[in-house]
């Protein structure tokens, strides 16, 4: 576990190392909860970053461009740790694109491997050698994924420090907002208005049960009822233009969720796992007490 939160650490530094992609990118998801908040009850070697704009904005105009400098940036961030950044890979999400995809729904995911440094340079003309070889990061998995979504609301986040680096990530409000959003964004009515499938949709139990740390964290208070957490929460639904009223149809979506409430179980560390049901009432009395279910009324 300490080597995996390592290759995150260094991940992490390697992105912000950059001007560009520091004034680009915003951690997000359970991570920034980790870094900014000493949140770790869900582990995850995955990361998960927010732009507001594309690469295009820092003169990274395609693919391969975005995914030279990622390599270049990771590559000398690890070396200087002693490993070796290798098998690095790009793709647009989604992979296909119509022309009724909206232009909001759209991000990159980038995946690479990692080995020591000794390693790869006395196997380095032996590929299979090294795919076979290369650090795990998790049960079987071999590949370190970072998720960049483009098009997000970014008006509400801080700074946090990072073995020496500033890192930009989701303020704790932001964090719940666009969790909430995330749920909306899984029904059917919701997949239907961007073009998709009505069970285009996935479950999200690890959502309920993020809300439910962030809120219970004695050091966080988010008043819902604030005219800036309005004012954030509408901005954060336009972005992907999910419609507010979704909001009130989230208690009808339990069975949905729950069907992955054993993946959520093997992710929650450091805690009691209260079982899915709980995580889930908890957010929809959050909701009903804080009258977000009638917001759009």
């Amino acid at each position: 576990m300490e080597e995996l939160r390592r290759f995150r650490t260094l991940t992490i530094i390697a992105l912000f190392s950059d001007d560009d992609l520091l004034d680009t990118l915003v951690l997000k998801g359970g991570n920034a909860l980790d870094i900014g908040y000493g949140m770790n009850s869900r582990a995850s070697i995955d990361l998960d970053f927010s732009m507001s704009q594309d690469f295009e904005s820092i003169g990274l105009n395609d693919l391969e461009e975005v995914r030279q400098r990622l390599e270049l940036v990771l590559s000398r961030n690890f070396f200087d740790n002693g490993y070796k950044v290798f098998d690095v890979k790009m793709i647009s999400k989604p992979k296909i694109r119509t022309p009724k995809t909206p232009y909001f729904w759209a991000g990159y995911e980038a995946n690479f491997k990692v080995i020591e440094n000794d390693k790869f340079e006395a196997h380095k003309n032996e590929p299979i050698w090294l795919m076979n070889k290369s650090i795990t990061v998790s049960d079987t998995k071999k590949n370190i994924t970072i998720d960049f979504g483009m098009h997000e609301y970014l008006g509400d986040i801080t700074m946090a420090e990072l073995d020496g680096y500033i890192v930009p990530i989701y303020t704790p409000t932001l964090i719940v907002l666009e969790k909430i959003r995330a749920v909306c964004q899984q029904m059917a009515e919701y997949n239907v208005s961007i073009g998709k499938e009505e069970n285009f949709g996935k479950a999200r139990p690890r959502d309920f049960f993020d809300i439910y740390t962030v809120l219970e964290s004695s050091l966080i208070h988010i008043d819902f009822n604030h005219p800036d957490t309005i004012r954030h929460l509408k901005a954060c639904f336009q972005a992907k233009n999910v419609p507010i009223e979704l909001i009130a149809k989230i208690p009808d979506t339990l069975e949905f969720h729950k069907q992955d409430e054993n993946k959520l179980r093997d992710s929650v560390v450091g805690s009691e796992f209260k079982g899915f049901d709980f995580y889930f009432n908890y957010v929809v009395d959050l909701l009903y007490k804080n009258k977000l279910h009638i917001l759009a009324a």
